[in-house]
């Protein structure tokens, strides 16, 4: 629920700040580790309610925390300025999005 309301806000926040040239992207960063997520590999709770979440990590499917920040870093050079107010993933292809994002906008998607 969280991850959708920051989702439909930034999608507001775009909407608000186009006339003035102010972009905003909800941004998927991917499985990062952190202390949040150790805990949730190591603590009881997290071993018994997300097993699948340590099986992420064991197969090297995290994410590194650069991946995350050059996609921030090429969204603050405007490279994905198309894509205000949509959903960006980590391992998304910008420029192939950038190219669809008439199509996005006009069915709605990635919001």
């Amino acid at each position: 629920t969280s991850k959708a309301a920051l989702t439909r806000l930034t999608e507001i926040l775009a909407a608000e700040g186009a006339p003035h040239g102010v972009r905003a992207f909800a941004i998927d960063p991917g499985q990062v580790r952190t202390a949040m997520t150790e805990w949730l590999m190591t603590d009881e709770p997290g071993r018994t309610w997300l097993p699948w979440y340590r099986a992420t990590f064991d197969r090297g499917e995290d994410v590194r925390p650069d991946a995350a920040a050059r996609l921030v870093v090429r969204l603050a050079r405007g490279e994905g300025d198309a894509l205000s107010g949509r959903l960006v993933r980590h391992d998304d292809d910008l420029a192939a999005l950038v190219a669809a994002s008439d199509a996005l906008a006009r069915d709605d998607r990635r919001v």
